[in-house]
């Protein structure tokens, strides 16, 4: 018998299911006053920093929407090659998440959000001075 639960049986009994409410209800008044809290202004700054990635990451996605055709015609691409590039960002955008979770758990969220913050500028600042041919 662990924590109250008879495991041979499998059953709950009363007890436990009033803890168990105890603990739920804790949850929700925990989350209730979390929510009454006025936020800070350190708070206001990450949500600043974190929606204007966000802004420009979206920025930089609905872009290849509308430059698509111009791409495809400037480098003579069939339709799959096309569908096959659009596709590309979401397949980064999967194994990206991916990878930053893991390395999130490892490392900290912050650096791991920092570090590709300065991967994510740094590309964006060479994607307009391409080599030429």
């Amino acid at each position: 018998m662990a924590g109250g639960i008879a495991s041979s049986v499998g059953k709950v009994t009363v007890l436990d299911a009033a803890k168990s409410r105890d603990v739920v209800m804790e949850d929700v008044l925990i989350a209730a006053r979390l929510e009454r809290l006025p936020m800070t202004g350190y708070q206001r700054k990450i949500f600043a920093i974190i929606a204007t990635a966000w802004l420009f990451d979206s920025i930089d996605l609905g872009s290849l929407t509308f430059l698509l055709g111009s791409i495809r015609k400037q480098f003579e691409l069939t339709p799959y090659q096309t569908g096959l590039l659009s596709s590309m960002s979401f397949v980064g955008m999967f194994l990206g998440a991916a990878l930053s979770g893991m390395a999130a758990d490892r490392f900290g969220r912050k650096r791991v959000f920092q570090i590709s913050m300065i991967f994510w500028g740094l590309g964006s600042c060479g994607a307009p001075s391409p080599p030429t041919r």
